[in-house]
């Protein structure tokens, strides 16, 4: 279960690398970081009756202190098996946009790829590379 719809394209996108190791996985995007903390015993519980055996939470650290901290948002999952919580300090899209290929593809080997913690706002700036570089608008559906 992740946080928004740009988790939701990097795992879809990495996808085929996780088939190697035989994970096939199912997204559940909770369009919020609340939401995400609020329906995750719910969402475990689904997954259980789906006889789904890993479920892993995906949540930004953001601001918080530090990821312990923001695990412990997810108490109500925590500790139940199957259950993998995971924190991306700070935000998935700062880990995106550090990833060499995203420089290569996205950028044409311009702007510095690496660490990208310190970026103010992450998700706007992999929307507005990705966007640019392919001329959509976030209102435009495409299969990637």
């Amino acid at each position: 279960m992740v946080e928004g719809q740009s988790e939701k394209l990097f795992f879809e996108a990495v996808k085929p690398q996780l088939a190697k190791y035989g994970v096939s996985p199912s997204i559940v995007v909770a369009s919020d970081r609340g939401k995400l903390i609020k329906q995750a015993e719910r969402h475990l519980n689904a997954a259980k009756v789906a006889r789904i055996r890993r479920v892993v939470f995906l949540l930004d650290q953001d601001r918080d202190e530090c990821p312990p901290i923001t695990a412990s948002l997810l108490d109500a999952v925590r500790g139940q098996e199957g259950v993998m919580i995971c924190v991306a300090a700070r935000e998935l899209e700062a880990w995106v946009l550090a990833d060499p290929l995203v420089d290569q593809y996205l950028r044409g080997h311009e702007g510095p790829a690496g660490m990208t913690d310190s970026l103010a706002d992450p998700t706007k700036d992999l929307s507005d590379l990705f966007f640019s570089r392919y001329k959509y608008t976030p209102t435009t559906t495409a299969a990637i």
